[in-house]
């Protein structure tokens, strides 16, 4: 009989756990038997290998890649994953997933769902699925190693395996996965009328190959009798509730489930948090059991971004921790130096100024002890990350920062694109802070726009435009004084509504307008250097407008001496300096700064920064306006006018002054 075969095969295998068992979790995790999801694509081969083309190819490959063991690879420095193979997203083992896939091939797939949802309906013994699988197994028998080939093998050894209770599972699941679809109950009168019978297909099929299977009886009913006792047997050994969630939980086999969590790690770094599939599995994930949690660590660093993304500090720390107490258990010379890594870019996150360069230091030196260069490239990285977010805290390895981004932008057969990317970045940064070259400013810049570009192509076409390459871009042409061309790289992205309050501070005081309430940002914690430094300078402007000189004067002189240490930033200390010079032009004491301004006009020459000369030019002619030189103010700007009304920031107040001198010349 052939119920009583199953149970002693049951009993003579070697017993293997395969669902772990949980009344809290809406995922059952197996990883020796078939899952629902893996028998519907079994049935979709059959209907392409018995019917050519009916099913096309290009669907199994989205079925299929699913349940296949895929690198992941994350990105600290970014804080992204990049999803490698498959190159789609991870299908959800539910049947409406599955037909919506099915669905969105171009072909006419209406009978393919229908044949689906009436085969899924008809198998009713655990039999007829041993007939499904051997009958793949032969006719797929001289393509072992081809795609589909593999798969059907994977799944026939998993059935082989499995227990007599676990098949009587999957049986249930089956019927489960059925009754849960609402496309199969939208089309029940369809299915049920749809002209194909499955059973006999497969017996068919199943005849005429000369198997020796004589415990099988064709699909005859029999032995049922004796087969339901057998589910009661189980019933009696398993609790009511637990049998319960186990019939009616989703079965997943553990390399989908861990496909699945790299999905929304994915999704949730990318800002898709509110896709429909990522709230479908959240759902899941939210309920997963302890047990399932201890094979699938990379749940923790899900909850990590989860909570970061909330601004939960302790839970993410929490996450952060749980997370490397399992991958350092498994192989600590590997990940201790990671996890150190990752706390510092913690830290970062939360906008920690302190606590980060004391992680990388350490991680820093147990890498290279291990050797291990990629993750040392990854950790350059996120010093010159943190570099550029927090460079007064720095001053400590300042010497050793044009070393690391030599050593990133050197080949050595291991960087990939992300080590140039960030050290051409880190690079367009330190020359644009040098104030020395605009030449190399330029070129630096253009070799990481075309590297992050590159890297970043796919995601352009298809629309995903917020990437740090077009806000940073936008940033060095307005500081160059290009707005026009700055503007072309912001439409790509959004500004933060601090960057949009500073500017309209500027705006605000020349209309004589009060803007206390927007210098108080200076002590957020969540600060970038950039908005700080412009803070202090709107801070300084309105001391003038206020006329507190005095207070305006000390302010210039503390914010001079600290862009000269701890942090070297000679962009920001001709910026202030060049205010010191309009401050003492203004109350009419422009005489007393020629000296500082003529070191001024010879530093832009060197550099050939053009908006740092027209603006050096204009407080010249200012000077000497005050001076009475009104020919000498004329040459200058009648030789320079084209340069001066290149910029925003000069042009008017250039115009103005071109036109009256023009006519108190005439006049005399």
């Amino acid at each position: 009989m052939k119920a009583c075969y199953h149970f002693n095969n049951a009993i003579n295998q070697k017993k293997v756990t395969t669902i772990m068992e949980s009344t809290s979790s809406q995922f059952a995790v197996t990883s020796t038997i078939p899952t629902a999801y893996e028998i519907c694509i079994l049935i979709l081969i059959y209907f392409h290998v018995s019917v050519p083309n009916s099913v096309p190819l290009r669907l199994f490959l989205r079925l299929v890649s699913s349940t296949e063991v895929n690198s992941t690879q994350f990105n600290t420095i970014n804080r992204q994953v990049t999803f490698q193979s498959p190159e789609e997203e991870p299908v959800f083992p539910s049947l409406d997933m599955i037909i919506q896939c099915i669905q969105g091939s171009p072909d006419d797939t209406r009978d393919v769902c229908l044949g689906l949802c009436q085969s899924l309906q008809a198998i009713q013994s655990i039999d007829q699925l041993l007939i499904l699988e051997t009958i793949l197994l032969m006719k797929y028998k001289a393509h072992k190693s081809s795609y589909l080939g593999k798969f059907v093998i994977s799944c026939a050894y998993k059935y082989e395996i499995s227990a007599f209770e676990d098949r009587i599972q999957l049986l249930n699941s089956l019927k489960v996965m059925l009754s849960k679809s609402q496309w199969a109950q939208r089309y029940t009168v369809e299915i049920a009328t749809y002209q194909y019978d499955f059973i006999d297909n497969i017996i068919t099929d199943y005849k005429k190959f000369d198997i020796a299977h004589t415990y099988l009886d064709m699909g005859e009913d029999r032995d049922d009798p004796m087969i339901n006792t057998f589910k009661s047997l189980i019933k009696q050994t398993t609790t009511l509730e637990t049998y319960h969630n186990l019939a009616n939980d989703i079965h997943i086999s553990e390399t989908h489930l861990q496909n699945l969590i790299n999905y929304q790690i994915q999704m949730i770094n990318q800002n898709k948090d509110d896709v429909l599939q990522y709230k479908l599995i959240n759902k899941y994930l939210d309920k997963l059991s302890l047990n399932d949690i201890t094979t699938f660590p990379s749940i923790h660093i899900l909850n990590y971004f989860k909570y970061t993304k909330e601004h939960r500090y302790q839970d993410a720390l929490n996450a952060l921790h749980s997370y490397y107490d399992y991958m350092l258990a498994r192989n600590s010379d590997q990940n201790f130096h990671i996890s150190l890594l990752h706390l510092g870019l913690f830290h970062l996150t939360f906008n920690d100024s302190k606590s980060p360069m004391a992680s990388f230091e350490e991680a820093f030196k147990i890498a290279r002890e291990n050797r291990d260069i990629k993750t040392l490239n990854y950790i350059h990285l996120a010093i010159l990350k943190y570099m550029e977010d927090y460079p007064k805290q720095i001053f400590s390895i300042r010497a050793q920062i044009n070393k690391i981004i030599n050593s990133l932008q050197r080949f050595d057969g291991q960087n990939n694109s992300q080590i140039f990317e960030g050290a051409y970045r880190a690079d367009t940064l330190l020359t644009l802070k040098s104030n020395k070259n605009l030449i190399k400013l330029l070129e630096v810049n253009f070799q990481y726009l075309i590297i992050a570009l590159q890297q970043d192509q796919y995601a352009f076409i298809e629309g995903e435009t917020e990437k740090s390459v077009f806000p940073f871009y936008s940033k060095v042409w307005r500081l160059l004084g290009y707005e026009d061309i700055s503007a072309v790289y912001e439409s790509f992205h959004s500004k933060s509504p601090l960057d949009i309050e500073i500017e309209n501070g500027f705006d605000l005081l020349e209309k004589g307008e009060n803007v206390d309430k927007i210098i108080d940002n200076k002590y957020l914690p969540s600060l970038n250097y950039d908005q700080e430094m412009k803070l202090h300078l709107l801070s300084i402007k309105n001391s003038i407008a206020n006329n507190e000189r005095d207070d305006a004067l000390e302010k210039l002189n503390h914010q001079i001496s600290q862009c000269v240490n701890p942090y070297y930033d000679n962009y920001w200390k001709f910026q202030y300096t060049l205010q010191m010079c309009q401050l003492f032009i203004d109350i009419g004491m422009g005489q007393r700064v020629l000296p500082t301004l003529s070191k001024l006009i010879n530093e832009t020459r060197e550099n050939q920064n053009s908006l740092q000369s027209a603006q050096c030019l204009l407080a010249l002619c200012q000077i000497l306006v005050s001076l009475n030189r009104t020919e000498e103010v004329y040459k200058l700007l009648k030789t320079d006018l084209d340069l001066l009304l290149q910029f925003n920031e000069t042009k008017t107040i250039a115009a103005s002054l071109f036109i009256n001198i023009a006519e108190s010349l005439m006049m005399t």
